[in-house]
């Protein structure tokens, strides 16, 4: 590949990266243009973080060429990328929490009087200015860890701002941000574009690329296998390029017969966390629960398997009071729970993929206290090959799986404790349109086979199209129930805030 144009802020050309049994860079070519936001797509494991992670400096190219306004330059480690004028915003928030914003602003680099001491008034002031600069309201003497997730996201942005960087690389930058905040966001990328600064934008949401992002590349199986311009139009190629073929249903939703009762909720109350909330789940059905951050519908999941006991109210299952008081008792009890943050909490991610979906249902291969390893391993196969896991063997560890892969071993491993309620906070988060797509089929399928749904999900769209119910809780109470055929995205936005 030459220079696609005198205005190019960065050139990756024929980059290559493998690792043991994996091309995970195939002679890859990328450009970004000066004052730019470029999304770069593909299904978890396409290679996108790879790619990022060799123009920031984490991971170095095995071949190809990197130039920077047309100059060939060496990346080997984050502080050339810095001193590039390339940094990254990654999905997870990595601030020393107990440091205050200015501190954490300026890490490294804190202003001092005479030389050598630490010059408070003028760091706050600096603070301020480059908060300003990017029209954001924030104490520059709050600890960060009395922000919330987007007020930390904007910090990372003011960091990497006050060291002169011409790139930004955002990876996910909207996870786990309420729509107010996402808005927010991309009135500062607009900012910041006028400001000069060129932005790859990494996000498995095409609704917020064809909003904030000029070109998108499209990444799969380790290789650039499309460009085009960000908008609606595009968006079946856009799918087609990143699964490699077409999907004519993002959200696939057959009718099944909804049954008898499998759980009920009474008036279950947790001071000052949530009040007085009361429902039912059936055979068969998906319950979807919609809230805002801070609406106490994780707090409630997590009361329902015996995380987080409730001061009141009770738990009904298959017409019986049970006290839910741990998770073991809720196992028992045929309740399962796929958390929200999977690599923190679903699984062990230093273990291999058949030993995380054994995890915790030793039961069922273990005979006299002694580990049946033929059946272990057959059980762990069974749902590799069920759920389309795509893993080397077994003994890969889940760590270097893709997010959709290592969720669906977390889903794995609800499936082979049995359990008929499964509660699923957020489980397309982080995870690619093909995968999704999956996942809802296990879904269906799994409500087919009599087991009942507790979905809970911050995607409008996803929980009005796979869900049959849905329940809308805003400051900790029950506000609404809707039929999920007939409400709409307003009507369910409306209600939350």
């Amino acid at each position: 590949m030459v220079s696609k144009k005198e205005d190019c802020v960065i050139e990756l050309i024929n980059i290559t990266k493998t690792f043991p049994g994996t091309v995970a860079l195939d002679r890859v070519d990328f450009f970004l243009k000066k004052n730019e936001v470029h999304a770069l797509v593909g299904e978890n494991g396409a290679g996108k973080s790879t790619l990022i992670k060799i123009l920031t400096g984490y991971y170095t190219k095995d071949s190809g060429e990197i130039r920077v306004w047309s100059d060939p330059v060496t990346i080997r480690d984050p502080h050339d990328a810095l001193s590039l004028g390339i940094a990254a915003i990654y999905q997870e928030i990595n601030l020393p929490l107990d440091l205050s914003v200015a501190e954490n602003i300026f890490l490294g680099r804190l202003p001092k009087k005479n030389g050598f001491i630490y010059n408070k008034k003028k760091l706050v002031k600096e603070t301020q200015a480059v908060l300003q600069r990017l029209g954001v309201r924030i104490d520059p003497e709050t600890p960060v860890r009395n922000l919330n997730v987007g007020q930390c996201k904007l910090v990372e942005i003011a960091k990497a701002i006050t060291r002169d960087i011409k790139i930004l690389v955002m990876d996910e930058p909207t996870a786990a941000l309420p729509q107010k905040e996402v808005n927010m966001l991309f009135k500062l990328i607009s900012s910041l574009k006028r400001q000069g600064i060129s932005i790859i934008y990494i996000s498995h949401h095409l609704d917020e690329i064809f909003q904030v992002a000029d070109r998108v590349t499209v990444l799969r199986n380790g290789k650039n296998v499309g460009e085009l311009l960000a908008v609606e139009e595009n968006r079946s190629q856009i799918i087609k390029y990143m699964v490699g073929r077409q999907i004519d249903e993002a959200y696939p939703k057959n009718e099944i017969d909804i049954k008898d009762e499998l759980l009920r909720v009474e008036s279950l109350t947790k001071k000052g966390i949530y009040e007085d909330i009361s429902f039912s789940l059936r055979r068969g059905e998906i319950l979807g629960i919609f809230g805002l951050i801070g609406s106490g519908h994780t707090q409630l999941l997590r009361s329902i398997v015996g995380d987080a006991h409730p001061d009141s109210g009770k738990i009904i299952i298959m017409g019986n009071v049970k006290s839910i008081n741990s998770p073991t008792v809720a196992h028992s009890e045929g309740i399962g729970l796929v958390p929200g943050d999977r690599k923190k909490e679903g699984m062990i991610l230093s273990l291999s993929v058949e030993e995380n979906i054994t995890l915790g249902n030793q039961h069922s291969y273990c005979k006299y206290g002694i580990i049946q390893k033929k059946k272990k391993k057959k059980k762990a196969s069974r749902w590799v090959e069920e759920l389309m896991i795509k893993a080397h063997d077994l003994n890969q560890k889940v760590e270097s799986l893709s997010g959709g892969n290592q969720q669906k071993v977390v889903i794995a491993r609800l499936l082979e404790s049995d359990a008929d309620i499964l509660l699923l906070d957020g489980p397309t988060v982080g995870v690619d349109v093909g995968a999704k797509t999956e996942i809802y089929k296990i879904l269906e399928n799994l409500c087919a086979r009599g087991k009942g749904i507790i979905l809970l999900s911050d995607d409008l769209m996803e929980i009005l199209s796979i869900t049959d119910n849905i329940l809308v809780i805003k400051k900790g109470k029950m506000v609404k129930k809707l039929k999920s055929k007939s409400a709409t995205k307003e009507e369910l936005l409306q209600s939350a805030m």
